[in-house]
This record gives structure tokens, C-alpha cells and sequence, in this order.
């Protein structure tokens, strides 16, 4: 689809008619440095979503402007695997050297919703977004953020058939089918179930399982809050198809509200087909679930710590470490660190401006660009970015 194709499907969410479409966008201004590569982002979200009594489609149209220097670290986002067509192509691409400048647009979001008495049907590509856990969520199967990412606003969608139930005022049952890329025979098509279910006033469990590209899993959660605490605990069984070979993973939780202005979160990470070691971290970091980006970790123990403050009406500040500890080859243990400082401003009712601090430490990676530690191998990261809606 080229630019002709985006213009014309603007033309038509714009022409006038009985039931215009609600329209909205997002403007986003990104600047990021590192010691590998330096780069600047500019994004334009358009939103459009058009409602009638039982019925609305939504669509959300991307147009990105990217400037990269140096080399690019970019891992592979898990919603490809889940989009039967790229929905969307290249405006212009230019390379000199190590460095390059690409335009590029693409529809994430783009599907129709019916609501029946007790049902909801919804087709194209629209975002899955399931789990309890704040840092990790073992059962969002089609993928999920990871815990430092700085732009969680919108999950990309993925091509998919989605039918709601809703047994209860406050129960729901999704059954999920998506579709992997066109003459890719490397991907399967996937489906899933997520049930949601209240108990008592206080808590809440899901149920979680299906066929995700080749690998069967299955899983649940179970959320609560006990005095001025809340917890959870999250877990997923999946098993390859081919090897057979299968891993637990789960996730265990709390956050308290330490005042009005401070909320204190802690979770800790346990995978137990993870690394122990460091010599084992390179087998790890090729096996299906690491390099489709179904998995974030490489580790079998991880700790995460989140302090949100809120520094005045307009500013929040928040801190984020995650922790690895493995065994070397000295029967010694090294610790691998992630710290993120960000500061948050908003400059008013529709823009906010962002500075954000990454730092790694730990083993580097090896002369053969393996990694020896879980962030070791990340370079120091500082990310400006400026967002304005409209």
C-alpha cells in the first residue's frame, strides 16, 4: 500500500457524513543517544473511531520520520509475528554510511467491533493486551512491553479474530485467533482463551492458555490486596512443539502506597529454563521464545523495584531497577544492573516532555558479541522526548 493508498483512506475518515468519525492524533518528538548510536524520532499518530448503537470501527494510521548514526541494537517486536500483511510500506530511505534517514507509515491499529447482548466481536488488527504483573506478565501471550519501555500508551495491534463472552456483569471470556505473516512458513497461526474472573470485592483470577506460534501455554494470575498492600502472582506453562522442551515461569508481586505522593512496587522474576550461569547465557538468548520477543529475559532470577513520586502538580519523578545475579566461572556470583531515572513534565493539558536516564552494568559482552550478564551488554541511554495531542 503506497501513499496514494494513505491518502485516500484519510480522505474517506474525513469526508463528511450522518455519523462523522470522532478524529484525534499524537505528535511525538523523540531524541535518543547512547555510546553505539544516536538517534531522532518524529512520530504523528492520526486516531479515528467512528461509534453507532452497537457497532464502531477504529483506525489508527502511523507516519514515522527516523534519523539513525551508528549501529542499530533494535530488537524484533513480537506483534510481527501476529500480522498477516505488513500494513504499511517505506516514504523514502537514505544511507550514508553508518548512518541513515527513513520515512515509513503503517496502520496499528485497524478493526471492526459488534456488540451483541452478551458478546463482542471484533476483526483486524487491533491490540491483546492480557496480565496482572507490573515489571512481566507471564500471560500476555502475544507479547507485552518491556519493563523499561518509556511509551506504553499504545499496544501495536495485531490481525486477529477476538470474541468477548460475558457470562457475568463482571466475568469475561476472549477467544483469540491470529494470523501469522503471509508465505512465512516459520510462523504458525495462534489462538488463545483469557478468562476473567472477580473474587469477593478485593481480588481477582484469570485463566490464560493456547497455541502461540509452536508452543502450547497455558497459565493464570491471581490478584488481591491484603491491609495497604496490593499483590499478585502470575505464571505460564509452555512446552515447544518440535523439542518438547517445556519452562514455568511465574512472576510474584506488591505494591503499597508509601504516601499520597510515593508508590513503592516490587516483583520478582523466576524462569526456570533461564540462565544460572553465565556461560549459559548465550544458549538462552537463541532460543525461540528470547528471539520472537515472547520472552524479555534471559535470566532464571530477576528483581524488579519501581518508586513513582510525585514531585509537584506538574512534575513526577520515577525510578526503575531491575537485578540479575549468576554464577561465573570462578564459582563466584556477579550481579548485572538496569537503573532508570525519568522525570515527567507536563507543559500542559495536551503536551507533556519526558527525560529519561538508562544505565547498565554488568559483564560486557564477549569478543563474539555474546552477552555474559543480563544488561551488561545494554549501552548507557538518554532519551528526550516531547509529546503533543491534538
Amino acid at each position: 500500500m503506497g501513499s496514494r493508498a494513505v491518502g485516500l483512506v484519510m480522505l474517506l475518515i474525513l469526508q463528511p457524513s450522518d455519523h462523522a468519525a470522532a478524529i484525534n492524533g499524537r505528535l511525538s518528538l523523540l531524541g535518543t543517544s547512547d555510546r553505539i548510536q544516536s538517534s531522532y524520532q518524529l512520530g504523528l499518530r492520526l486516531m479515528a473511531e467512528q461509534r453507532e448503537e452497537n457497532h464502531e470501527w477504529i483506525l489508527h494510521l502511523r507516519t514515522i520520520q527516523q534519523q539513525l548514526s551508528g549501529v542499530s541494537s533494535q530488537r524484533t517486536h513480537s506483534s510481527a509475528l501476529f500480522r498477516y500483511r505488513r500494513g504499511g510500506g517505506s516514504l523514502s530511505e537514505e544511507h550514508n554510511g553508518e548512518s541513515s534517514r527513513s520515512r515509513y507509515y503503517e496502520f496499528d491499529r485497524a478493526f471492526y467491533r459488534h456488540d451483541f447482548d452478551l458478546a463482542t466481536l471484533s476483526i483486524g488488527r487491533q491490540p491483546i493486551d492480557w496480565g496482572s504483573g507490573r515489571f512481566w506478565q507471564p500471560t500476555n501471550l502475544f507479547g507485552s512491553f518491556t519493563p523499561t519501555d518509556l511509551d506504553t500508551e499504545y499496544k501495536p495491534g495485531i490481525d486477529a479474530l477476538n470474541l468477548e463472552w460475558f457470562p457475568t456483569p463482571y466475568s469475561a471470556l476472549s477467544m483469540v485467533y491470529a494470523f501469522a505473516p503471509q508465505q512465512q512458513n516459520s510462523v504458525d497461526n495462534s489462538y488463545a482463551f483469557h478468562f476473567r474472573q472477580p473474587i469477593g470485592l478485593a481480588s481477582e483470577m484469570t485463566l490464560a492458555g493456547g497455541n502461540i506460534n509452536r508452543h502450547r501455554m497455558v497459565g493464570g494470575s491471581i490478584e488481591s490486596s491484603w491491609g495497604e498492600s496490593g499483590w499478585w502472582l502470575e505464571g505460564r506453562y509452555a512446552r515447544q512443539r518440535e523439542s518438547r522442551e517445556s519452562a514455568f515461569l511465574w512472576v510474584a508481586g506488591m505494591e503499597r502506597r508509601l504516601s499520597e505522593k510515593t508508590l513503592l512496587q516490587l516483583e520478582w522474576y523466576n524462569n526456570n529454563r533461564g540462565a544460572s550461569n553465565e556461560q549459559a547465557l548465550a544458549a538462552v538468548a537463541q532460543e525461540p521464545l528470547i528471539t520472537q520477543g515472547l520472552q524479555l529475559q534471559m535470566s532464571r532470577n530477576l528483581l524488579g523495584v519501581s518508586l513513582n513520586q510525585t514531585l509537584t502538580p506538574l512534575l513526577n519523578g520515577s525510578y526503575t531497577l531491575l537485578a540479575s545475579r549468576l554464577e561465573s566461572g570462578q564459582k563466584s556470583h556477579h550481579s548485572s544492573l538496569l537503573h532508570q531515572l525519568s522525570l515527567s513534565f507536563s507543559v500542559s493539558d495536551e503536551s507533556d516532555l519526558l527525560l529519561s536516564l538508562t544505565r547498565a552494568t554488568g559483564q560486557p559482552a564477549s569478543t563474539g558479541h555474546h552477552p555474559q550478564s543480563e544488561f551488561g551488554h545494554l549501552p548507557d541511554n538518554l532519551t528526550l522526548r516531547l509529546r503533543l495531542y491534538f
